[in-house]
């Protein structure tokens, strides 16, 4: 009941805020020029309301990372170490997964030359990709190179971008990661899991 009473209240407040904006709104356009002085002053707030998000924007990263070292700092060290573990899993866990996943599907694909044919290619696109942190970004990268694996033309152009939306492996994987890292940051055990 009272969390009902009081979402209601919330909903009441913002319903309040939008009529007096758009009652502001009117009043403002009908008052000529003493309107238009208004309207001026609004935009010139606007305008240093936005430099000021500017700025914070770009300070918020070092306040979030000073923010994250002081609590890291806090913790025991043993928090420090289950998370070097989770980061040392994900590595490992990441390279069998491009290692082995990625050859298994040559090896569907085309057999022993297709493994072979792939990892002749592969090293271009995996740097690429590594580099950049973004599947869309290398795109280019991985058209050219299965047409050089030989790929038809038709495949790859409609199979690779629709797989930069689809394929998310990668970012399952740090998904996982950061549910580990915050169950070990609230002493919480995985095996309930």
């Amino acid at each position: 009941d009272f969390c009902l009473s009081r979402g209601l209240g919330d909903v009441y407040k913002r319903q309040a805020l939008i009529i007096m904006s758009v009652i502001s709104g009117i009043a403002i356009g009908q008052s000529g020029e003493d309107g238009k002085r208004i309207s001026s002053m609004l935009d010139s707030l606007n305008t240093v309301i936005m430099k000021i998000v500017s700025i914070l924007m770009f300070a918020a990263p070092v306040g979030l990372g000073a923010y994250f070292a002081s609590t890291m700092a806090s913790q025991d060290s043993e928090l420090i170490v289950t998370f070097a573990r989770a980061i040392g899993l994900f590595f490992i866990a990441a390279i069998i997964y491009l290692t082995l996943g990625s050859s298994i599907y040559a090896w569907i694909g085309g057999g022993k030359a297709g493994v072979k044919l792939f990892w002749k290619n592969a090293i271009e696109p995996a740097a690429t990709a590594l580099g950049t942190s973004s599947s869309l970004a290398s795109l280019p990268v991985n058209l050219r190179a299965a047409k050089k694996m030989g790929v038809k033309d038709e495949i790859a152009d409609i199979c690779l971008p629709l797989l930069v939306n689809l394929n998310k492996g990668g970012a399952s994987m740090i998904t996982a990661l950061k549910i580990i890292f915050i169950y070990s940051l609230l002493g919480l055990s995985l095996i309930h899991i």
